[in-house]
Protein backbone atom coordinates (compact mmCIF):
# COMPACT_ATOMS: atom_id res chain seq x y z
CA UNK A 1 0.00 0.00 0.00
CA UNK A 2 0.61 3.50 -0.61
CA UNK A 3 0.86 6.14 1.85
CA UNK A 4 -2.74 7.65 0.70
CA UNK A 5 -3.84 3.46 0.63
CA UNK A 6 -3.39 2.78 -2.72
CA UNK A 7 -2.55 -0.63 -3.63
CA UNK A 8 1.11 -0.72 -5.19
CA UNK A 9 1.33 -2.46 -8.88
CA UNK A 10 4.65 -4.36 -9.78
CA UNK A 11 5.52 -1.82 -11.99
CA UNK A 12 5.10 1.33 -9.35
CA UNK A 13 7.70 -0.90 -6.63
CA UNK A 14 9.70 -0.68 -9.49
CA UNK A 15 9.12 3.12 -9.77
CA UNK A 16 9.26 3.97 -6.71
CA UNK A 17 12.73 1.68 -5.98
CA UNK A 18 14.33 3.70 -8.77
CA UNK A 19 13.49 7.32 -8.10
CA UNK A 20 14.40 6.51 -4.36
CA UNK A 21 17.83 5.15 -4.91
CA UNK A 22 18.69 6.83 -7.15
CA UNK A 23 20.60 10.23 -6.55
CA UNK A 24 19.28 13.74 -7.05
CA UNK A 25 20.98 14.16 -10.92
CA UNK A 26 20.03 10.82 -11.62
CA UNK A 27 15.95 11.69 -10.16
CA UNK A 28 16.28 15.02 -12.26
CA UNK A 29 16.96 13.13 -15.37
CA UNK A 30 14.11 10.81 -14.93
CA UNK A 31 11.29 13.14 -13.77
CA UNK A 32 12.53 16.36 -16.26
CA UNK A 33 13.76 13.86 -19.41
CA UNK A 34 13.41 17.46 -21.78
CA UNK A 35 15.77 19.50 -19.88
CA UNK A 36 18.65 16.41 -20.63
CA UNK A 37 17.67 16.30 -23.90
CA UNK A 38 18.04 19.56 -25.27
CA UNK A 39 21.73 20.81 -25.24
CA UNK A 40 22.29 24.64 -23.13
CA UNK A 41 24.87 25.57 -25.26
CA UNK A 42 25.37 29.42 -25.23
CA UNK A 43 25.92 29.16 -28.64
CA UNK A 44 22.18 28.06 -29.74
CA UNK A 45 22.57 30.03 -32.90
CA UNK A 46 24.53 27.32 -34.18
CA UNK A 47 21.46 24.84 -33.58
CA UNK A 48 18.66 23.94 -36.14
CA UNK A 49 16.64 20.87 -35.40
CA UNK A 50 17.67 18.36 -33.22
CA UNK A 51 16.94 14.97 -32.74
CA UNK A 52 14.82 13.39 -29.12
CA UNK A 53 12.33 11.43 -28.22
CA UNK A 54 10.72 11.37 -24.78
CA UNK A 55 9.00 8.50 -23.64
CA UNK A 56 5.62 10.24 -23.07
CA UNK A 57 3.43 7.53 -21.05
CA UNK A 58 6.19 6.62 -19.18
CA UNK A 59 6.75 10.46 -17.71
CA UNK A 60 3.10 10.97 -17.31
CA UNK A 61 2.43 7.45 -15.45
CA UNK A 62 5.37 7.93 -12.79
CA UNK A 63 4.95 11.54 -12.34
CA UNK A 64 1.58 10.38 -11.20
CA UNK A 65 2.87 7.61 -9.19
CA UNK A 66 5.09 9.86 -7.47
CA UNK A 67 2.48 13.03 -6.56
CA UNK A 68 0.87 10.19 -4.62
CA UNK A 69 3.56 10.51 -1.92
CA UNK A 70 2.05 14.40 -1.58
CA UNK A 71 4.87 16.83 -0.77
CA UNK A 72 7.25 13.84 -0.57
CA UNK A 73 7.24 13.44 -4.07
CA UNK A 74 10.28 13.62 -5.57
CA UNK A 75 8.80 15.84 -8.54
CA UNK A 76 7.97 18.13 -6.52
CA UNK A 77 11.43 18.24 -4.55
CA UNK A 78 13.63 18.35 -7.50
CA UNK A 79 11.85 21.15 -8.80
CA UNK A 80 11.75 23.19 -5.68
CA UNK A 81 15.43 22.65 -6.22
CA UNK A 82 15.62 23.40 -10.22
CA UNK A 83 18.06 26.92 -10.72
CA UNK A 84 17.76 30.21 -9.18
CA UNK A 85 14.18 30.40 -10.91
CA UNK A 86 13.21 27.40 -8.49
CA UNK A 87 11.12 29.14 -6.17
CA UNK A 88 8.57 31.09 -9.15
CA UNK A 89 8.76 27.59 -11.50
CA UNK A 90 7.56 25.73 -8.26
CA UNK A 91 5.14 28.08 -6.91
CA UNK A 92 3.57 27.98 -10.84
CA UNK A 93 3.49 24.33 -10.82
CA UNK A 94 1.98 24.19 -7.52
CA UNK A 95 -0.74 26.89 -8.68
CA UNK A 96 -1.70 24.81 -11.98
CA UNK A 97 -2.15 21.63 -9.96
CA UNK A 98 -4.98 23.30 -7.97
CA UNK A 99 -6.23 25.28 -10.70
CA UNK A 100 -6.64 21.71 -12.52
CA UNK A 101 -7.51 19.96 -9.16
CA UNK A 102 -5.37 17.09 -9.28
CA UNK A 103 -6.08 14.92 -6.34
CA UNK A 104 -5.62 11.04 -4.73
CA UNK A 105 -8.58 9.44 -7.19
CA UNK A 106 -7.39 11.33 -10.58
CA UNK A 107 -3.43 10.45 -9.98
CA UNK A 108 -4.45 6.83 -8.74
CA UNK A 109 -7.01 6.40 -11.97
CA UNK A 110 -4.29 7.38 -14.40
CA UNK A 111 -1.36 5.47 -13.13
CA UNK A 112 -3.69 2.27 -13.16
CA UNK A 113 -4.80 3.19 -16.77
CA UNK A 114 -1.56 4.15 -18.28
CA UNK A 115 0.44 1.12 -16.47
CA UNK A 116 1.13 -1.73 -19.38
CA UNK A 117 -0.56 -4.92 -19.19
CA UNK A 118 -3.59 -3.64 -16.57
CA UNK A 119 -6.74 -5.62 -17.09
CA UNK A 120 -8.99 -2.70 -18.42
CA UNK A 121 -11.07 -1.97 -21.33
CA UNK A 122 -8.19 -1.28 -24.13
CA UNK A 123 -10.84 2.03 -25.00
CA UNK A 124 -10.30 3.13 -21.77
CA UNK A 125 -6.31 3.25 -22.29
CA UNK A 126 -6.42 4.53 -25.10
CA UNK A 127 -8.03 7.45 -24.02
CA UNK A 128 -5.35 7.54 -20.74
CA UNK A 129 -2.63 7.50 -23.39
CA UNK A 130 -3.79 10.04 -26.36
CA UNK A 131 -5.08 12.25 -23.46
CA UNK A 132 -1.72 12.47 -21.46
CA UNK A 133 0.73 12.63 -24.15
CA UNK A 134 -2.01 15.66 -25.40
CA UNK A 135 -1.59 17.84 -22.27
CA UNK A 136 2.33 17.40 -21.50
CA UNK A 137 2.55 19.00 -25.60
CA UNK A 138 0.44 21.91 -25.04
CA UNK A 139 1.80 22.12 -21.67
CA UNK A 140 5.46 22.02 -22.54
CA UNK A 141 4.91 24.77 -25.23
CA UNK A 142 3.12 26.93 -22.66
CA UNK A 143 5.43 26.27 -19.84
CA UNK A 144 8.51 26.76 -22.51
CA UNK A 145 7.42 30.17 -23.35
CA UNK A 146 7.09 31.15 -19.55
CA UNK A 147 3.34 31.71 -19.33
CA UNK A 148 1.48 31.87 -16.18
CA UNK A 149 -0.38 28.65 -15.35
CA UNK A 150 -3.39 30.65 -15.34
CA UNK A 151 -2.65 30.84 -18.96
CA UNK A 152 -2.48 27.63 -19.32
CA UNK A 153 -5.74 27.11 -17.73
CA UNK A 154 -7.51 29.65 -19.66
CA UNK A 155 -5.73 28.24 -22.96
CA UNK A 156 -6.32 24.61 -22.54
CA UNK A 157 -8.97 24.02 -20.43
CA UNK A 158 -9.62 20.37 -19.35
CA UNK A 159 -13.29 20.40 -20.85
CA UNK A 160 -11.08 20.20 -24.26
CA UNK A 161 -10.86 16.87 -23.18
CA UNK A 162 -14.30 15.59 -23.40
CA UNK A 163 -16.83 14.43 -20.86
CA UNK A 164 -14.71 11.29 -20.17
CA UNK A 165 -13.18 10.99 -16.50
CA UNK A 166 -10.59 8.93 -17.68
CA UNK A 167 -9.54 11.63 -20.51
CA UNK A 168 -9.35 14.48 -18.29
CA UNK A 169 -7.43 13.44 -15.71
CA UNK A 170 -4.80 12.37 -18.19
CA UNK A 171 -5.34 15.37 -19.74
CA UNK A 172 -4.74 17.16 -15.92
CA UNK A 173 -1.80 15.48 -15.10
CA UNK A 174 -0.31 15.77 -18.83
CA UNK A 175 -0.61 19.55 -18.63
CA UNK A 176 1.10 19.59 -15.73
CA UNK A 177 3.96 17.23 -16.38
CA UNK A 178 4.74 19.20 -19.56
CA UNK A 179 4.32 22.68 -18.06
CA UNK A 180 6.96 22.01 -15.69
CA UNK A 181 9.20 20.22 -18.59
CA UNK A 182 8.81 23.75 -20.33
CA UNK A 183 9.12 25.93 -17.24
CA UNK A 184 12.77 24.16 -16.50
CA UNK A 185 14.56 25.15 -19.17
CA UNK A 186 17.15 27.55 -19.38
CA UNK A 187 17.37 30.71 -21.81
CA UNK A 188 19.77 28.63 -24.12
CA UNK A 189 17.44 25.66 -24.29
CA UNK A 190 14.67 27.85 -24.87
CA UNK A 191 16.05 29.32 -28.24
CA UNK A 192 16.77 25.55 -29.21
CA UNK A 193 13.64 24.25 -28.38
CA UNK A 194 11.76 27.20 -30.33
CA UNK A 195 14.07 26.90 -33.37
CA UNK A 196 13.62 23.46 -33.73
CA UNK A 197 9.92 23.68 -33.86
CA UNK A 198 9.29 26.66 -35.92
CA UNK A 199 11.81 24.87 -38.28
CA UNK A 200 9.39 21.74 -38.27
CA UNK A 201 6.07 23.21 -38.18
CA UNK A 202 6.95 26.46 -40.93
CA UNK A 203 3.66 27.32 -41.51
CA UNK A 204 3.17 30.88 -42.96
CA UNK A 205 -0.11 31.66 -40.62
CA UNK A 206 2.10 32.17 -37.94
CA UNK A 207 5.21 34.32 -39.95
CA UNK A 208 5.48 37.60 -38.84
CA UNK A 209 4.89 39.60 -35.75
CA UNK A 210 3.13 38.45 -32.90
CA UNK A 211 2.14 41.98 -31.38
CA UNK A 212 -1.74 41.63 -32.64
CA UNK A 213 -2.24 38.65 -32.15
CA UNK A 214 -5.65 37.68 -30.35
CA UNK A 215 -6.70 34.93 -28.61
CA UNK A 216 -7.82 32.45 -31.00
CA UNK A 217 -4.33 33.04 -33.25
CA UNK A 218 -2.10 32.19 -30.34
CA UNK A 219 -4.59 29.38 -29.79
CA UNK A 220 -4.02 28.13 -32.88
CA UNK A 221 -0.10 28.89 -32.56
CA UNK A 222 -0.13 26.58 -29.78
CA UNK A 223 -2.05 24.04 -31.00
CA UNK A 224 0.39 23.85 -34.24
CA UNK A 225 3.36 23.61 -32.31
CA UNK A 226 2.08 20.86 -29.62
CA UNK A 227 1.17 18.78 -32.55
CA UNK A 228 4.52 19.08 -33.96
CA UNK A 229 6.02 18.20 -30.55
CA UNK A 230 4.30 15.39 -30.25
CA UNK A 231 4.58 14.20 -33.47
CA UNK A 232 8.24 14.55 -33.55
CA UNK A 233 9.48 14.37 -29.90
CA UNK A 234 7.57 11.88 -27.90
CA UNK A 235 7.13 8.06 -28.19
Amino acid sequence: MSSLGFEAQPWQAEQEGVLSQSGGEARRRALFPLAYAIPDDQNHQRYTTIAYRLDATALVRDVAEDLKKGERAHFLIELAHWGIAAGEIFAEASALAGLLSIGAPVLAMLGNFLALGMPYAEINKELAVRWSRTGLSRGVVIGADERRASYLHRMFPVTDAGPSRIARGSYKVGLLVGYAQGRVLSKNQRAIFWRDLKLRLNDPRFHGPVANWGHQQWSAWYVSVAATFSRDHLK
